[in-house]
């Protein structure tokens, strides 16, 4: 249903591995086991990648590029600009960066990082 009403699904590695870690041929597999197990929840050729714990090298975002993905997402906090950063490798404000938590995100509000 999510799918079918234009909403993307991301993958999340397979065994939640820090990609950027592991060695090229392990990462490659966790990729691919993800992919094969999300198969019928994504689209092939324009998926999102949400980086375990944020970890990504040029080489996971390189493959990610390679198997389809047109977003990957980090844990490093800040607003998302797509004309500086790498649409592979996108920091983010995740929930503790808003109240009741913090508000932290009212350090990027204005463009500024922390």
């Amino acid at each position: 249903t999510m799918k079918r009403h234009g909403m993307f699904i991301g993958i999340h590695g397979f065994d939640h591995y820090w990609l950027g870690n592991l060695s090229p041929e392990q990462m490659r597999r966790d990729v691919s086991q993800a992919l094969n197990v999300m198969d019928a929840f994504i689209d092939r050729d324009c998926w999102v990648m949400n980086y375990p714990y944020g970890s990504c090298s040029a080489e996971v975002t390189a493959y990610v590029k390679k198997r389809g993905g047109i977003i990957g997402l980090t844990v490093e906090p800040n607003i998302a600009d797509l004309s500086r950063h790498n649409p592979l490798a996108l920091p983010r404000l995740d929930c503790n960066d808003f109240p009741p938590k913090s508000e932290n995100y009212k350090n990027y509000a204005d463009g500024r990082e922390l």
